[in-house]
């Protein structure tokens, strides 16, 4: 038998659920939503339907189709209520725009699932009544519950007053929506009685919210960008997404390298100048121009420049990303609620919590992030998938690591491209460049622990201060998964740093 079919994703009950889908005969668009949608249940740190959705599908013979479930900014939004400099506050209900994650679980399926909705949801529910809460949840527990009154209330709602101790959660009513969906269709939860439900929810603690704003959202489809590398060709999301930041490294490690694009030869030394000076330079692009609309060859341009007028963001990083294929569909998909536990704001009615990329917009009216009706955010999620030429699919990448993550994919790529396996790739010692706070500096260095002395030294050299060190396959440097398609066999991993696991069959 041939061994075609494969899912990766950050935890294993995920992917567990993807494996279950291929067994009752679904396809790779099948197994990747009843895992995003468990991830709703067991990750609710990173991910919730109350958050967003991309996505990158290839049935092997065109570009790959770039579905954009980014939700947007209520229509009666008023930047002018926060103050005129600075970003939306980055927690609360400012911080929340229309979740799409839904409806990119509604197109993927009417576009590509061979399933009905109930079996692939059926995991997701029957987890909702109870699951072992995982490593990766549990770092962020006791932070959240003590960043605010608001952090601590919800950590309380999420896993009961003896959330310390607790190992085990549930979220009852989260599972009575997703059996909602199941049965009245995915589009409930915009025009229906879930969304009946969502909309009060909403409007009790943001006014500006309407009904509308669920009823007339739609995903996009767009056309992903992408380039030449290696031989191969490099997909990634366009604008809003920060994919462009990984192809402007490509395209700057290849001007270093010269045509042939080879990787192998290549010291840390002369890719560690590369790869700091592209991604301080794409970093205050993403964080000053980046916005809907933005042309994606403009972003490309290697005489773009940017200085940025408005305080970066922060760093965000709360996603979930998972790979699958079926020996005919692949799927890089990636999902979020941007910061750790979203926006802190839970309708216990619904079970669902949302997120917080409002806080991506900028307050300024003069900049091009400027939060306006009906806009999306920039972004940093972003799914990846390299082709042959032909478009066939040879490597699905996906990650979480908010700011991080383009950097994550290119570490991913080289080290593929170097010979190593999905599992070798990912476990080795991860640093990157760019600000993790607002007071940062832009060539800040952040490496794990095991990181080399010798690489620390060469890093020194191109950074602003002092190389910061954080503990080995820590959380805040991303959660990987990997499928490699180029050899005789399929080969998968998912990342020691997330509670995942990889399926191949």
């Amino acid at each position: 038998m041939t061994r075609d079919r494969a899912i990766a994703t950050p935890h294993h009950l995920a992917t567990s659920a993807g494996e279950h889908m291929f067994a009752k005969g679904g396809n790779a668009v099948d197994a990747a939503l009843a895992a995003a949608a468990v991830l709703t249940v067991v990750y609710p740190h990173n991910t919730s339907i109350g958050g967003d959705l991309t996505a990158l599908v290839s049935t092997g013979s065109t570009d790959p189709v770039l579905v954009d479930g980014f939700g947007y900014a209520p229509a009666g939004v008023d930047g002018t209520r926060w103050g005129s400099s600075g970003r939306v506050p980055s927690r609360g209900p400012e911080s929340i725009t229309v979740p799409g994650a839904v409806k990119g679980w509604k197109h993927l399926h009417d576009e590509y699932g061979s399933l009905p909705l109930a079996t692939i949801l059926a995991p997701a529910i029957e987890h909702s009544h109870g699951y072992e809460i995982g490593r990766s949840v549990r770092t962020l527990i006791e932070k959240v519950s003590q960043e605010s009154e608001a952090g601590r209330a919800l950590i309380i709602s999420l896993f009961g007053n003896d959330f310390e101790t607790a190992t085990t959660a549930s979220n009852p009513a989260l599972g009575t929506t997703l059996e909602r969906l199941a049965a009245a269709g995915l589009d409930d939860f915009y025009r229906g009685e879930v969304a009946m439900k969502i909309d009060s929810y909403l409007r009790s603690i943001r006014p500006d919210f309407a009904l509308s704003d669920l009823a007339d959202y739609e995903v996009k489809l767009e056309q992903s960008l992408s380039m030449q590398f290696a031989g191969l060709r490099v997909h990634t999301g366009g604008a809003p997404s920060q994919g462009f930041s990984f192809l402007r490294f490509l395209h700057d490690l290849r001007e270093s390298l010269g045509t042939d694009s080879d990787v192998t030869a290549m010291t840390d030394a002369a890719l560690a100048e590369v790869w700091i000076d592209s991604f301080t330079r794409s970093d205050a692009i993403r964080d000053s121009i980046l916005a809907e609309g933005v042309n994606g060859e403009t972003l490309l341009s290697p005489s773009l420049s940017a200085s940025n007028s408005v305080p970066a963001p922060s760093a965000g990083g709360d996603t979930i990303g998972l790979a699958a294929t079926d020996g005919h569909i692949s799927i890089s998909l990636i999902q979020s609620l941007y910061s750790s536990f979203g926006s802190l704001c839970f309708d216990p009615e619904t079970g669902v919590l949302f997120q917080s990329r409002g806080s991506m917009f900028a307050l300024d009216a003069s900049s091009p992030q400027y939060v306006k009706p009906r806009v999306r955010p920039p972004h940093t999620l972003m799914p990846v998938m390299i082709t042959d030429k032909a478009n066939v699919p040879k490597i699905v990448q996906s990650t979480m690591g908010g700011k991080a993550q383009a950097q994550i994919h290119a570490r991913l790529l080289i080290h593929l491209l170097r010979g190593d396996s999905p599992s070798e790739a990912i476990s080795r010692p991860r640093w990157v460049s760019g600000a993790k706070a607002e007071q940062d500096p832009a060539r800040t260095i952040t490496v794990e622990d095991d990181v080399s002395t010798e690489l620390r030294t060469i890093l020194s050299h191109g950074a602003e201060g002092d190389v910061r060190t954080t503990p080995e396959h820590s959380d805040s440097l991303g959660h990987a998964n990997v499928i490699d398609l180029r050899g005789a066999k399929i080969l998968a991993a998912s990342d020691p740093r997330s509670d995942g696991s990889a399926w191949i069959g």
